[in-house]
């Protein structure tokens, strides 16, 4: 992992001139994990800002326990005022991630560049596989660096359906932000998106899964925590998970329930609905446990390497 006093100085900025990116799943289900992570010995949150008119993407992390969020609905001179208190606070001993709106891009963008061209700064751009989303990917780079040239831009691709590791294939499914197309034109290879604009070659996944949908709509949560909560259940230690337990007393009142003489068979149906719930979130901590170790883990570690690059050691 990497520097911690550094990260707990860190703002990061997702954002994309295009709704449906990745933004606000790039921000709480990627950016916030490893924030947190890093920042588990000091058991500091992080601070995220949702700028946003059109969508609340707290609403659907409700029970998540890694942010301290604020939800900025009708942004207006606001905006500048909330910049300034966050940006103003040094030594405040925590990272910030603002989810910008696509409303709110280029006002943001601005109002951020006027509070402090601060070199703690990164500019996270989530894209997609599509050429409506490369070239709003690509618009949304070159308007940060009209107003930051010196900006530090990591690209996120979203829903990617290459495995981590499958970097060739990574490669050809986002064919159109790595240069593999042909450009008639020209009859030659298409530029990357990294050389559109000479920046470095800073990217990592998110390898899709049903569990994103699953995680906010259920269970109000972010993968990262639902696996560290899989993490816990069959660890071969003899103790056995709530849930689990949970289980057993609800098949004993079943049981007790038909050693009656008139059983209700109205209670015994809700109590194995009560089963079959707790069942499902077993399954889904352990799934959320597998996805957590099999690719959020290494992209950490991927994505670590990147600020280290971004911010060398002295």
């Amino acid at each position: 992992m990497t520097n911690s006093t550094l990260i707990s100085e860190m703002i990061f900025i997702v954002c994309n001139k295009k709704g449906g990116a990745g933004k606000s799943t790039a921000a709480n289900q990627f950016i916030a994990p490893f924030l947190a992570e890093n920042l588990e010995e000091s058991g500091k949150k992080v601070k995220l800002i949702e700028i946003d008119d059109n969508n609340n993407s707290r609403s659907a992390y409700a029970e998540s326990k890694l942010t301290d969020s604020v939800l900025i609905a009708d942004a207006g001179k606001e905006l500048e005022k909330i910049c300034l208190k966050e940006f103003s606070m040094a030594g405040r001993g925590y990272p910030i991630i603002f989810d910008i709106g696509v409303g709110y891009f280029e006002q943001a963008l601005e109002t951020l560049s006027n509070v402090l061209l601060d070199e703690r700064v990164v500019y996270v751009v989530p894209a997609k596989q599509s050429p409506d989303d490369a070239i709003n990917s690509k618009t949304t780079i070159e308007k940060i660096i009209q107003y930051n040239p010196s900006a530090k831009v990591v690209l996120i691709c979203s829903d990617a359906m290459s495995d981590y590791g499958q970097e060739d294939d990574l490669r050809e499914e986002f064919g159109i932000l790595f240069g593999k197309y042909i450009n008639t034109r020209t009859n030659k290879f298409m530029r990357t998106i990294f050389d559109s604009f000479s920046i470095p070659e800073n990217f990592v996944s998110i390898k899709k899964s049903s569990l994103f949908i699953e995680a906010g709509v259920t269970f109000l949560t972010t993968i990262y925590e639902a696996g560290e909560i899989g993490k816990t259940i069959h660890k071969g230690d003899g103790v056995r998970h709530p849930l689990e337990l949970e289980i057993d007393s609800i098949r004993e009142k079943i049981s007790a329930e038909r050693a009656k003489d008139k059983p209700n068979q109205k209670t015994i149906d809700a109590l194995s609905a009560e089963i079959e719930v707790c069942r499902t979130k077993l399954v889904f901590y352990k799934k959320c446990a597998k996805y957590s170790t099999a690719h959020l883990s290494p992209i950490f570690r991927d994505f670590a390497k990147i600020i280290d690059r971004l911010f060398p050691r002295s």
